[in-house]
């Protein structure tokens, strides 16, 4: 009865009606994660902060004419997007 109804109401020819149930349901199953991969990016990680430190206290101690940052921005910015691209939960 308020099928009939709410179908009145609404104004929708009933072919609607039957596209609105899912038809299908695909589960797809999790990526493992790689811990390998993950101690290398943690690895290289701690590298580039090293690298982006001792080239700040260079910088600093031998009062060179540039900014620090010239060098640690890309090398941040490009382990950034490696991070980024290893995702395990896709």
């Amino acid at each position: 009865m308020f099928a009939n109804f709410l179908r009145l109401i609404a104004r929708r020819p009933s072919g609607d009606y039957q596209q609105a149930f899912v038809a299908e349901v695909e589960v797809v199953p999790r990526q493992s994660r790689n811990r390998r991969l993950e101690r290398l990016l943690f690895w290289g990680w701690i590298t580039i902060l090293s690298k982006c430190a001792a080239t700040f206290w260079l910088i600093e101690t031998y009062q060179l004419p540039f900014n620090g940052w010239w060098v640690a921005a890309p090398s941040l910015g490009a382990a950034a997007v490696c991070s980024w691209l290893y995702r395990p939960n896709r």
